[in-house]
């Protein structure tokens, strides 16, 4: 009866714990979208389990055990995540009654999943949930119980909390690091003799892991753009040249050359690693050579206008355009182009290259442009 009961209880919070991600997820950014593996494994602590039965009443302890979890999940565009995973957990038994015991424990255990991810504007990002699903509980050569031993499985309910961090090192790879709490509701064994017992099952458990997703971002390339921007946001003035007024013949003017066309670009494409306003080594080339050509060419007018895609909150990107377009200013300002004829721009997620779905990235569109205006 106790068991059918913490069997009920344990379905009741696992419903209330994803309605409470839902609710959440509601008015939140997506982290990451789209299709994932991971991989996990780290240190797991089986407590102490009561085994009981007819003249039997005794307590194992474990050893510190092992952990392994091998996860398909999916990222939606609000936040949440939902996972299939398979774990194993296994740790050898200690003693039993403060007497030295022999044997171990393992289990093998199929879940799913309810994750929600925390947005926190950088590559760091907090996650927990809850999950639900079957351990298979098997007890090997587990002595002294009673005046008899165990090696026998069961299969119950499991259940696990789960709190944890990603930090996203690319586009489609994050490493991960988090505790698990697991759980079972009561396991029925035989001991040798016949004696049914029953034995419970927690584990603490501290992960690290990688995942690898499958987005749609188009490759790292950096085509060269034309055209003028916009002016938006704009944080300092163009100065402009003093006009030269030149008076001429009518013959002159018919015979006056024709502006030279500049033998330099004049517009360059900075790209950025998802939800990162860091300057990439490719990153610093293409500015070193914007840098070069400007100075070489007396250009007095640089305009560097930031855009990201669209995998994040309007306001979070606005921000993240901005400070892209600042580290591209300050690099110029590094590579020996005077300040004062640097001016920035942002535009966020309102000015993509490729148009793609909400929550999407974009490699494309995750840049600064930087123009030499004519």
């Amino acid at each position: 009866m106790a068991a059918a009961f913490r069997n009920k209880l344990v379905l009741q919070v696992f419903l209330l714990s994803t309605s409470v991600l839902t609710i959440l997820a509601s008015s939140s950014p997506a982290i990451s979208d789209g299709l994932y593996v991971g991989l996990a494994g780290g240190v797991g602590q089986t407590l102490d389990s009561n085994i009981s039965g007819t003249g039997i009443n005794a307590d194992a302890d474990f050893e510190i055990g092992g952990v392994a979890a091998l996860s398909l999940g999916y990222g939606y565009e609000n936040g949440l995540r939902s996972e299939i995973e398979l774990g194993g957990r296994w740790s050898d038994t200690d003693s039993i009654s403060n007497t030295t015991a022999s044997g171990d424990v393992r289990s093998l255990s199929a879940m799913v999943n309810a994750l929600y991810d925390v947005s926190t504007e950088t590559a760091l990002t907090p996650y927990f949930g809850v999950g639900l699903g079957a351990a298979n509980v098997e007890t090997s050569g587990q002595s002294p119980v009673g005046s008899s031993s165990i090696s026998d499985d069961d299969t119950a309910l499991a259940y696990q909390g789960i709190v944890g961090v990603s930090y996203q090192i690319s586009d489609n790879v994050a490493l991960k690091a988090d505790y698990r709490y697991f759980s079972t509701a009561d396991l029925d064994y035989t001991t040798a003799d016949g004696t049914t017992v029953s034995s419970e099952y927690d584990n603490h458990a501290v992960l690290f892991g990688i995942s690898f997703g499958f987005g749609s971002s188009s490759p790292d390339t950096m085509p060269e753009v034309s055209g003028t921007l916009p002016a938006s946001n704009t944080t300092a003035a163009m100065p402009q040249p003093e006009p030269e007024i030149v008076t001429a013949s009518a013959d002159q003017t018919q015979n006056a050359l024709a502006p030279a066309i500049p033998s330099y670009p004049t517009a360059y494409r900075v790209l950025f690693d998802w939800n990162s306003a860091a300057l990439n080594d490719k990153a610093k080339t293409v500015i070193r050579v914007a840098a070069a050509n400007a100075m070489d060419g007396k250009v007095i007018q640089i305009r560097a206008s930031g855009h990201a895609d669209r995998s994040g909150t309007e306001k979070n990107n606005l921000k993240l355009s901005k400070k892209r377009a600042e580290n591209v200013r300050d690099a110029l300002i590094a590579e020996g182009v005077t300040s004062d004829y640097i001016a920035i721009d942002w535009f966020g997620e309102v000015m993509p290259v490729l148009m793609t779905p909400d929550n999407m990235r974009e490699v494309q569109n995750r840049r600064v442009e930087i123009i030499f205006p004519q």
